[in-house]
């Protein structure tokens, strides 16, 4: 009787321990037999063993070598023994690394796509972490049985990920449930997840494991992770999360969009639920809660149950990770023939055994869903009323790397989307790879932000309704683009905080004060404020009022420093206007670990756009008036060091046509990595002398250790004195040489400014006060609009009301007039909320 056979003859329970030691044992034994056999592979190490139950075979892989709890042979062994060769080499390994992420796919009758599936599986990369796969055969069809031979004798293992294979047959034709937790059984004693595939997808891509493990271990209330699922030619989505409806119902988010990389499929967020299909699970969570419960969902709805477990006894959430992408060959049949009975009888006993938490946490299921009712539905967070559904809006994409208050930008949404907030990420300028690439996207999507690339105008004229906050930065930003907003706020409205960044008119105005005083800056006359122009006057005037004006606009204003809070709260003398100081968070730990002689040298780091005005001015400054009396007095070099992006070539030509200063300088343009800069340097300089707000590479060479010498404009942003000792403040070029040659040649001078900017870094830019105050303005806000439009909502249905809101849709008017869904528009509006109405 061959193993197969036997199986169909007896079904009891598998005890994974107890085999998985005979296995061993038995594989021993057949030493000899191993040596002399040239069959194939799977053909080959097939034991059958009567334990209650079950024929079982396991396989180890495991980066290039096969093991069989006991056997090891190298990966050319095996690839020979596909042709032939007659002699195995058998060694221990003891040393054996920890299994993370167990991999189950259960085969079905219809076993198309499973050698792609496999190797798929087999040119996953590790990313240091260790896989195993267990495949669970149900109808042990001879044909799927060669698959597996042949797509591991195939494979090019020298690129494959570490992998164990264990082989189930259990040729009992059942469903997925109960197979599945068979599998489960035999999950490696160290793995911390599981992953269940469908044999019929195919994984696009050598991270898919890595990023759904990373999403997985990334927040500490993950208990479940889904994948992006597309049809198999990858042109149509299938399933990108799913909504599920108070009425047991399933709506995938997505189905047959050809739009596979919309803003609302590409980013990873807690959902209702995902596809069983594709399903990572905390091994801790699954085994404790029994598995599937293959009693009430021996076919379908075992993954739904398992997740409203998640999600609502183990106060866990269902995450989808949109990087990890499948693709699906559609089944030609059905593994049951009386699939639609049964898909029926699990909903029922579905409804039936999570009604509370169906009716308490899920929405009621729209005959006539909208797309605005859709997307609020599809991200948990979106439908939750204590927190708010944000668009943040700026000239260009968060990119942490360009400086420029972007990095600032990116700390915000990382702590918005960290509170729980559903945060929308558009941009005023059309989006440029050179600008924000795909590494950079992915940065802001994995925090649970929503990017959009496209016209943001369309977007959010897709979007009426939908957002509870509108989060505007700078003042360019929305000088641009008010008259636009005016125009959505009065169609619906949204409380609108201005991230004013900094008081940019003060900038201009401190250049032209200091023109006025005889310094000609480069900056002045390079395009961005020309000093010359015989309406300067008005135009300045007309810049501050302009200022000012979006200033009033505003809800709440949000400026980068107390001393700028104050000096707006002067400006606008109201108690109407909320003003939130939101500066630079900074973590002391990543802290530079050089020590003083190990340094030398001065660094200026910055943005400059190929401009002279504001950085570039700063440095001229120095380069003309500071560095030349450095040079002089020190005893000992003091190299300067100039890095930035887009250095402007006027500072190239000033250094070559000075010989004193060439040798002492060097430019690096857009470093890849700054953290070499500031561990070889001693002392940081900001010597601007006019700016607004505080700057942002300062707080961040406080935050690593480095003493920096400030202009007593950069110093006022941060309200720091001299005799804090925080930061030295040289106010003219002969105290600004005594900050640096006292800091950069006395290491007690440096060791005491080293301390006390870290002191001030931990009691001003911490993480945790940061994120109280975003809590507070954001509470504050989605209380202030929730009261505006419930103020504004109709109580009573009116005539003109019912008769544009019906012609609008006409589909909601065929179910009021023909199908007696509702009695009026009136209902139907008050029920679903429908934006528009």
């Amino acid at each position: 009787m061959n193993m197969l056979q036997f199986r169909k003859n007896k079904k009891q329970d598998l005890i994974p321990q107890y085999v998985e030691a005979h296995t061993r044992d038995a594989i021993r034994s057949r030493k000899g037999h191993l040596k002399r056999n040239k069959r194939s592979f799977l053909n080959l190490l097939p034991v059958s063993l009567l334990f209650g139950s079950a024929v079982f075979t396991m396989v180890n892989f495991s980066r290039g070598m096969l093991k069989n709890k006991g056997l090891e042979v190298s990966r050319s062994m095996i690839t020979k023994n596909y042709h032939g060769m007659e002699k195995w080499l058998e060694e221990e390994n003891d040393n054996e690394k920890a299994t993370h992420v167990s991999i189950i796919v259960s085969i079905e009758k219809n076993y198309n796509g499973l050698e792609q599936l496999l190797s798929s599986i087999l040119a996953q990369k590790s990313k240091a972490r260790q896989f195993e796969l267990i495949l669970v055969d149900k109808w042990c069809v001879s044909q799927s049985h060669d698959l597996i031979d042949t797509a591991f004798s195939e494979a090019d293992r020298e690129s494959a990920v570490p992998l164990k294979l264990k082989y189930l047959p259990i040729c009992d034709k059942s469903g997925f449930s109960s197979g599945s937790n068979e599998g489960a059984k035999l999950v490696d004693q160290s793995s911390k997840w599981i992953l269940f595939l469908e044999h019929s997808l195919v994984l696009e891509g050598e991270n898919f494991i890595s990023d759904m493990a990373d999403l997985a271990e990334s927040r500490d209330t993950v208990g479940a992770v889904g994948c992006k699922v597309l049809a198999y030619d990858g042109k149509e989505l299938i399933h990108a999360g799913r909504v599920l409806w108070d009425d047991g119902s399933f709506e995938s988010v997505g189905l047959g969009s050809r739009d596979i990389n919309a803003p609302e499929f590409s980013y990873v967020r807690p959902v209702d639920n995902v596809s069983g299909s594709c399903l990572l699970v905390e091994k801790e969570i699954f085994n404790n809660y029994g598995g599937f419960d293959s009693d009430n969902f021996p076919n379908y709805n075992e993954d739904a149950d398992l997740q409203m477990h998640i999600q609502h006894d183990q106060g866990k959430e269902v995450w989808f990770q949109p990087l990890a992408v499948a693709r699906n060959h559609k089944p030609d049949d059905e593994s049951f023939e009386n699939g639609a009975e049964l898909k029926r009888k699990a909903i029922n006993v579905f409804k039936t055994k999570w009604k509370s938490a169906l009716e308490k946490y899920h929405p009621k299921h729209p005959i006539y869903a909208q797309d605005v009712t859709f997307a609020k539905h599809s991200d948990l967070r979106s439908r939750n009323p204590t927190r708010a559904n944000i668009l943040y809006f700026d000239l260009y994409i968060s990119n942490k790397s360009q400086g420029g208050g972007f990095g600032r930008a990116f700390d915000n949404i990382s702590m918005m989307t960290a509170l729980g907030h559903r945060v929308t990420i558009a941009q005023y300028h059309p989006y440029s790879e050179d600008w924000c690439d795909k590494d950079c996207v992915k940065k802001l999507t994995d925090l649970g932000a929503e990017v959009v690339l496209s016209d943001w105008e369309k977007f959010y004229q897709s979007r009426i309704g939908f957002f509870d906050i509108v989060m505007i930065s700078r003042p360019s930003t929305l000088t641009i683009s008010f008259e636009r907003w005016r125009e959505f706020y009065e169609k619906y409205p949204f409380s609108l905080v201005y991230d004013c960044e900094a008081l940019w008119h003060r900038r201009d105005y401190g250049l032209r004060s200091l023109s006025d005083s005889g310094f000609k800056f480069p900056g002045a006359s390079d395009g961005t404020l020309d000093l010359k122009q015989p309406s300067l006057d008005l135009f300045m005037n007309t810049q501050r009022h302009n200022e000012l004006s979006l200033l009033k606009m505003a809800d709440t204003i949000v400026p980068v420093s107390d001393g700028e809070a104050k000096i707006i709260a002067q400006l606008i003398p109201t108690t109407e206007k909320k003003i939130h100081t939101i500066g630079h968070i900074m973590d002391t730990e990543q802290m530079t670990q050089s020590t003083f002689r190990e340094r030398n040298g001065i660094l200026f780091l910055a943005s400059f756009g190929d401009k002279m005005y504001y950085n570039g001015d700063a440095i001229w400054y120095f380069l003309k008036y500071t560095y030349p009396l450095i040079l002089q007095e020190s005893s000992t070099s003091i190299p300067l060091t100039i890095a930035g992006r887009n250095i402007p070539k006027d500072l190239y030509e000033m250094v070559e046509s000075n010989p004193d200063l060439t040798s002492s300088i060097t430019f690096m343009e857009s470093p890849v990595d700054i953290k070499p800069l500031y561990e070889k340097t001693r002392v940081f300089i900001a010597p601007h002398l006019y700016g607004a707000g505080i700057q942002y590479k300062v707080s961040e060479a406080l935050s690593i250790g480095i003493p920096t010498a400030l202009s007593g404009i950069a110093a006022e942003g941060f309200g720091l004195n001299a005799e804090d000792n925080i930061a030295c403040i040289g106010r003219n070029p002969d105290s600004f040489k005594k900050c640096i040659l006292d800091m950069h040649n006395n290491e007690e001078i440096w060791t005491q400014y080293r301390s006390n900017g870290l002191d001030f870094i931990r009691e001003t830019h911490s993480y945790e006060r940061t994120m109280q105050e975003w809590s507070n303005i954001i509470d504050s806000s989605l209380d202030a609009i929730n009261a505006s439009r419930a103020n504004s909502v109709a109580k009573h249905k009116c005539r003109s009301g019912e008769e544009g809101y019906l012609q609008r849709y006409a589909d909601i008017a065929e179910a009021i007039n023909e199908k007696h869904h509702f009695h009026s528009g009136f209902l139907h509006w008050k029920r679903y909320g429908k934006a528009e109405g």
